[in-house]
């Protein structure tokens, strides 16, 4: 059980990667760079959902690029 939970969870990784790495990055770029993102949301949700986007297309794929 252990093993079959461990191996769904690296093949998650890039959705854990876009949550972790991509999302604070973007949020941190659009408050740099002073764009408002649109519909009021904040710069964190934008990038959550830039991460998560991406990081699925990724799993799905099967590959980064």
């Amino acid at each position: 059980m252990l093993k079959a939970v461990l191996t769904r969870f690296f093949q998650l990784m890039p959705v854990w990667f876009g949550l972790g790495f991509i999302a604070p990055l973007t949020a941190q770029i659009l408050q740099h760079t002073g764009l408002v993102p649109p519909m009021g949301l904040s710069p964190l949700m934008v990038g959550l959902a830039l991460g998560v986007s991406w990081g699925g297309l990724t799993v799905v794929r099967g590959r980064w690029i």
